[in-house]
């Protein structure tokens, strides 16, 4: 069996007295809604990243870090999570979201709907309103400094879920056992054009030298999520909108 390296409790680089200040609370007081991870996003041609310049439809990209990762992109996963929302039709406004597909961000039950849309309710060939994605917090191209996080909806969906069963499956058993490589392609439906995230995702394992990395950050994404702080930066709604439902959620509930 693969042993993985043990994590010494210092940060490598960092004086030992700046480590002692970082542990010490009240250095930065806000709400805790204020602070969120940042977003990796596929370009589309009304996504936010896009229309700044940042980028072509098609790339992969960061708003809030400036940066342009291109037709392909690394990822480490850390926590793979799914959440649910509702989009106004007319005006591209959320409506209703939940965070754990129990209960919505108000802790309304998503049972019981209070739109009528619950995502699992496919009964009578009804098709919810409210969409179901798969969410993944993970390390970008090594950047692992701040993760980052990347939601599979829509047109990705499929490749959500083949990220997923690769998580699932990995010797490691954590979803950081392995590096997977994204890739963009362009699909057109109805003479509509936009794009995917290839569901061929190629995945390479970690050394444990590389494991050893991911540990503290991975512990740390843990804590922030049980105290909830794990809140994401929002992306453009009209953006996610506009690119057409894939046929597996048109007709799966999940």
């Amino acid at each position: 069996m693969t042993k993985v390296a043990k994590v010494e409790s210092k940060a490598v680089g960092i004086p030992q007295d700046i480590q002692e200040l970082a542990r010490m609370a009240g250095f930065v007081d806000v709400r805790k809604e204020l602070i969120s991870i940042p977003r990796l996003q596929l370009g589309q041609f009304m996504s936010d990243p896009v229309k700044a310049g940042l980028g072509k439809a098609g790339d992969f990209m960061s708003k809030v870090k400036g940066k342009n990762y291109g037709k392909s992109v690394k990822i480490i996963p850390i926590l793979v999570s799914e959440s649910a929302a509702l989009i106004d039709d007319k005006t591209s406004e959320l409506i209703c979201r939940s965070e754990n597909l129990h209960t919505n961000t108000d802790g309304a039950p998503c049972a019981k709907c209070p739109n009528g849309q619950y995502w699992a309710d496919w009964s009578e060939g009804k098709q919810p309103k409210c969409r179901t994605s798969i969410d993944v917090v993970c390390i970008v191209n090594d950047e692992y400094e701040m993760p980052q996080v990347i939601s599979f909806r829509k047109t990705s969906y499929k490749a959500g879920k083949a990220l997923l069963n690769l998580v699932m499956h990995d010797k490691y058993k954590v979803p950081f056992g392995s590096c997977y490589t994204l890739t963009s392609a362009q699909a057109t439906k109805d003479s509509y054009e936009y794009f995917v995230i290839k569901e061929a995702i190629d995945k390479v394992e970690l050394t444990e030298q590389e494991l050893s990395k991911i540990i503290p950050i991975a512990r740390q994404m843990i804590e922030m999520k049980k105290q909830g702080r794990l809140a994401h930066e929002d992306e453009s709604v009209a953006a996610v909108e506009a690119v057409p439902v894939t046929e597996e959620q048109e007709e799966l509930p999940v």
